[in-house]
């Protein structure tokens, strides 16, 4: 497809943006029509991001900020396991909602702040079942190994 001129993009950043989206896939701020913008369709103008993105961007950033505290804080008390376990619980679910609300921006659509967070606490629960489900795996392997082993070579241990 050959570029032309008149592709729309953000104001702001100058990412490119399709004429129907809301909003900037890669800044995040609204892009509304302009009264005398053509069938065509032109640059959308800038208008301020909206109260309730701010407040959850804020809240965002500041869980984010609390758990990197808390993480660097099991690293200096060398409470590895601590560490490592809330590093296993919560990255996997962090890449998803991160996932999950670029993919949601490439195609037009800002994810609120209610669904960013749903995602994340369905993932940390996903995560949290997978390892409840490897744990059990590995316990009843480690019971049928010890019966087995039990058993010796008689092969039969209920005798």
């Amino acid at each position: 497809m050959p570029k032309t001129t008149d592709d729309p993009k953000c104001p702001h950043c100058g990412a490119k943006v399709a004429v129907y989206w809301k909003s900037c896939w890669l800044c995040g701020l609204e892009l509304t029509p302009t009264a005398d913008r053509d069938d065509a369709g032109s640059e959308p103008t800038l208008t301020s991001r909206s109260t309730l993105g701010t407040v959850g961007i804020a809240i965002g950033l500041l869980l984010s900020i609390l758990l990197a505290l808390i993480f660097v804080g099991l690293l200096m008390n060398r409470q590895y396991g601590g560490a490592i376990a809330l590093a296993v619980l919560l990255v996997p679910a962090a890449l998803i909602t991160l996932t999950k609300s670029l993919q949601s921006r490439t195609a037009g659509v800002d994810l609120s702040f209610l669904d960013r967070v749903c995602t994340f606490l369905l993932s940390t629960a996903a995560t949290l079942l997978t390892l409840v489900a490897l744990g059990v795996a590995a316990f009843a392997a480690l019971f049928v190994a010890c019966i087995v082993s039990a058993g010796g070579n008689s092969g039969n241990m209920f005798r």
